[in-house]
């Protein structure tokens, strides 16, 4: 699992760090009070399970995906293929630049990618692209069996492109 979502565990860890940074100054005026799922916001502003369909993740990768599966606070989505073996995953985090090069700053072995968002790097060993277009932090992972890097990264630039032209 740590290869396959290290993206997702530095986004937890930011949104937790975030959030408990925001909250220590504030008086505690909800003393009484609980909170219910239906009243914690959303930790995105955009429909992730929205922004590419199974056929563009299916196209780019080169094989069958079935729907996405939305995890994570709504924050990733994952297409499996039908053995299981084969995905790709799209987590994303609104988050200011200076997050986005704290979190690929963990990265050492990540080459840059031009022409992609403001800024994107690529890690072969995790078949991950981590993008930053201004307002998100965006990472997408694609795992085939017996793939090329070259073609992972190409499938993962490509499904990248997608979203990012449907997130405006």
């Amino acid at each position: 699992m740590s290869r396959r979502f290290p993206f997702v565990i530095i986004l937890i860890l930011l949104v937790v760090l975030m959030i408990a940074g925001c909250d220590k100054d504030k008086p505690d005026s909800s003393a009484g009070q609980t909170t219910t799922p239906a009243t914690v916001p959303t930790l995105l502003d955009v429909k992730i399970g929205n922004l590419v369909t199974p056929e563009q993740v299916s196209n780019a990768l080169g094989i069958k995906v079935g729907e996405g599966i939305v995890v994570d606070q709504d924050t990733a989505v994952r297409y499996y293929s039908e053995d299981g073996g084969s995905y790709c995953d799209i987590s994303m985090l609104k988050c200011s630049r200076e997050i986005y090069d704290s979190a690929v700053a963990a990265y050492t072995d990540a080459e840059d990618t031009l022409n992609l968002g403001q800024v994107a790097k690529w890690r072969a060993d995790t078949k991950q692209i981590v993008i930053y277009n201004g307002n998100y932090m965006i990472s997408v992972s694609a795992v085939v069996k017996g793939k090329s890097n070259e073609h992972l990264l190409s499938s993962a630039r490509q499904i990248a492109a997608l979203a990012l032209e449907k997130l405006g």
